[in-house]
């Protein structure tokens, strides 16, 4: 790592002791604390965020397949990676503002079929295939 030159101000301690201004190097750090707005630290740091990750829904494509293809993908799904966690998905596609409107439908119908099947009490019901 590059050294950075820091100058400190002269002060006076609390029991009168006089330091003296000075000058010295040490180790570049960055900012600590802090880091870019959605990395992730340690060993998944270049890891994609969960929603960004190919095949969440099956693959490109997902809203144009049949309602009979999507449920099965869903059910697949659920069972592998949990309820809550599919219904996110959905929703986060959903949500999103780029997709046309019968797309849109067709997640509603998507969301709707997880809370009928995979969904008990309250809006996100129990927690399924853990």
């Amino acid at each position: 790592m590059p050294k950075i030159r820091v100058k400190r101000k002269g002060y006076t301690r609390k029991d009168g002791t006089r330091v003296k201004a000075t000058t010295f190097l040490v180790k570049d750090r960055g900012a600590p604390g802090r880091r870019a707005r959605g990395a992730k630290a340690g060993p998944f740091k270049d890891e994609k965020p969960w929603i960004g990750r190919e095949g969440g829904l099956g693959g490109p494509g997902y809203t144009h397949k049949s309602e009979r293809a999507r449920r099965e993908i869903l059910r697949r799904k659920v069972a592998r990676d949990g309820y809550r966690t599919v219904l996110g998905r959905v929703m986060v596609l959903e949500r999103n503002t780029g997709i046309s409107s019968e797309a849109r439908r067709r997640l509603e119908a998507d969301r709707e079929f997880l809370k009928r099947n995979f969904g008990g009490e309250g809006s996100f019901g129990k927690r399924h295939g853990r």
